[in-house]
């Protein structure tokens, strides 16, 4: 990604991006404080942001992530298993072809995780062509000083990431 809010913007709608909200037919986030770890199978160290939420800002995310997911997007299926919901989509973005599997578990109001496996064809050779992630999700109280659409990102600096401008002294 062009910069470390268009990361963590993708990184935390990334299920979104493949299939449409109405397919996934998620439920909002509890407002508040949203701590998310996020853990890549190669060892790389794992990332923690915190993103403060309301219902609105909840929402504009949303569809900020669908919106910035670009490309030409089909769901091969979406599936809803218990209380686990997955979807298997394929994107064409340029000369790049993304297959990727995501399951999405968890209550929204306390919890969730994310786990999401893409193979990529075509692109630039120095990206990635395998990626497994995991993201883990809690739900941690009051936003204290972050406002909704905040995050703080893991080197402290804040983000809105609905405008992406960073905040100073973040």
């Amino acid at each position: 990604m062009r910069t470390p809010a268009a990361f963590a913007i993708l990184a935390l709608i990334g299920f979104a991006a493949p299939a449409a909200a109405d397919d996934l037919n998620l439920p909002a986030r509890k407002a508040g404080l949203w701590v998310i770890q996020m853990s890549r199978a190669t060892g790389a160290p794992m990332m923690t942001t915190k993103l403060c939420l309301d219902a609105s800002s909840d929402k504009a995310l949303m569809a900020k992530g669908l919106a910035m997911g670009g490309g030409d997007c089909q769901n091969t299926s979406v599936s809803r298993r218990g209380g686990t919901i997955a979807s298997d989509s394929i994107c064409k973005m340029g000369p790049m072809t993304i297959k990727s599997h995501t399951a999405i578990a968890g209550d929204f109001q306390s919890s969730y995780t994310i786990d999401s496996v893409s193979d990529t064809t075509g692109g630039s050779p120095m990206m990635p062509k395998h990626s497994e992630t995991r993201q883990t999700a809690t739900w941690s109280g009051d936003c204290g000083a972050l406002k909704p659409g905040d995050m703080q990102m893991p080197n402290g600096m804040k983000v809105n990431i609905l405008n992406g401008v960073p905040k100073p002294g973040g």
